[in-house]
């Protein structure tokens, strides 16, 4: 009887400490599916961090499968959640291949929990990408009129994207028969759909021929890739006035 009384004095107690034990239960729910986003668009949706647990839970590092890592972007956090609370992050699709791709992989929550999941799934695909366009204009009075040499005149040449997708502006160049006379902003960069890039074009005319063409490398789907620039093919410099004080001359005496 002893024993029995021994062996259910210790069940007890394996069975207190058991219902004592400090809880920590994750829990990760939100809707990832992203859907499809056209190419140069992108998607956000929100995940939330559930503590389901009876004490404080601790996420240390949010992160991404390599696989995934250059198309999804979140809100980096680590930090405590009471028991019975949440914490939102966002997490935001951006596709970047045209071509068939598998967009889809998990989003891991490190942490120091003592059941739940770890990690969820995200899922999207690319849109039609028939609308999907780059068009590029370009815009601004390339007459520089006559300009004196060792004198200069600056305009402003800006660069539009009247398309739905961004256009990347890889290269600006001058034809080499005008190089001598003509400097501009050295740039390149991105340019979002219906969004503009202002490039300083500068003329000092020096040799003959002063006008030509300045050219974009892009991207584009439509529209051109070359402006005129028209300088006056005049280098005579402008005429300096004389002035001639009457005092010196001297008067003619036959």
């Amino acid at each position: 009887m002893s024993k029995l009384l021994k062996l259910i004095f210790i069940m007890a107690v394996v069975f207190s400490s058991l219902a004592s034990a400090d809880t920590r239960i994750l829990r990760l729910s939100g809707d990832t599916d992203f859907g499809e986003v056209p190419i140069g668009s992108t998607a956000t949706k929100t995940i939330t961090i559930k503590n389901e647990g009876d004490s404080v839970l601790h996420i240390s590092e949010v992160y991404l499968h390599e696989s995934i890592m250059d198309y999804y972007s979140f809100t980096d956090w680590s930090g405590d959640i009471g028991a019975g609370e949440s914490h939102d992050i966002d997490v935001t699709f951006t596709p970047t291949v045209s071509t068939p791709h598998n967009y889809n992989g998990s989003i891991y929550v490190a942490s120091n929990k003592t059941a739940g999941n770890s990690d969820k799934n995200l899922y999207a695909s690319i849109g039609s990408s028939v609308n999907c366009s780059r068009v590029l204009s370009l815009t601004g009075d390339m007459h520089f009129g006559r300009v004196a040499r060792g004198e200069t005149s600056t305009k402003i040449l800006t660069v539009h994207n009247e398309g739905t997708c961004p256009l990347t502006i890889s290269q600006i160049y001058l034809h080499e028969s005008i190089e001598p006379n003509y400097s501009f902003d050295d740039w390149s960069g991105v340019i979002p759909a219906g969004g503009s890039h202002d490039i300083n074009v500068t003329y000092s005319p020096t040799v003959e021929p002063t006008s030509g063409l300045i050219y974009f490398v892009t991207d584009k789907s439509y529209g051109g890739s070359d402006k005129d620039l028209y300088g006056d093919s005049s280098l005579t410099p402008t005429p300096v006035p004389v002035c001639i004080d009457p005092t010196t001359l001297v008067p003619e005496f036959d």
